[in-house]
């Protein structure tokens, strides 16, 4: 299975998900590594799901920690990718030699002036910007500013996407890829894979070979 472009889950938290999200092609999975959260992947659980996996990457989610905190749980986990929220925290994270993903968060962004300078100020230091929102509609108006930077910085898209408007996006524009959520399971074993399916499934190769 391959998809027209580079995409992460974020968030997976079940083997469900993170089996389907492999055999899609999908090429990074993230897992929330930060104690005390919602949905939090401790290093036994972690290894139960990703032993099962193949061809995908790796990324510990941090937000609100610490460089020595993220250092000290990164070294208990098999990790390709560290994603951070904290542009500060790149300097010292720089030492790992595990490649960075910056989180931002168009919500506390909204300024594209002030989205543009964290880009420029850590292109270079990361190997994406993954951009995203919880208000899909409010940012909407940001995407074609957006869409124009990801010709400079390489941007990971994780808002205002659906299936209808996907392969636009990508097609029209420089994006890197695109950033999707993973989904609680109904019951141990169990998932409703409708929404995941839905954008993954218009990304496959073979229906822009058609």
């Amino acid at each position: 299975m391959a998809l027209q472009t580079f995409v992460k889950v974020s968030k997976v938290n079940n083997l469900s998900d993170a089996r389907y999200c492999a055999g899609m092609g999908v090429d990074v999975i993230g897992f929330n590594l930060v104690p005390g959260t919602p949905h939090h992947m401790n290093p036994e659980r972690f290894k139960e799901i990703t032993e099962w996996l193949s061809g995908v990457a790796f990324a510990g989610e941090f937000e609100g920690l610490g460089t020595e905190e993220i250092q000290q749980i990164s070294s208990s986990y098999s990790l390709q990718y560290i994603q951070i929220t904290d542009a500060n925290l790149i300097p010292s994270l720089a030492e790992l030699g595990i490649p960075l993903i910056l989180k931002i968060k168009l919500d506390e962004n909204p300024a594209i002036a002030s989205i543009e300078q964290l880009l420029k100020e850590n292109r270079g230091k990361v190997s994406y910007f993954l951009l995203e929102s919880e208000q899909d509609a409010y940012q909407q108006d940001l995407l074609d500013k957006i869409l124009a930077l990801a010709e400079t910085y390489p941007i990971l898209l994780g808002y205002g996407l659906h299936p209808g408007n996907a392969q636009d996006i990508i097609e029209r524009s420089s994006i890197r890829g695109i950033a999707l959520m993973g989904e609680e399971e109904i019951r141990a074993g169990y998932k409703d894979f409708e929404k995941l399916a839905d954008m993954l499934e218009v990304l496959e190769m073979d229906e822009f070979d058609n």
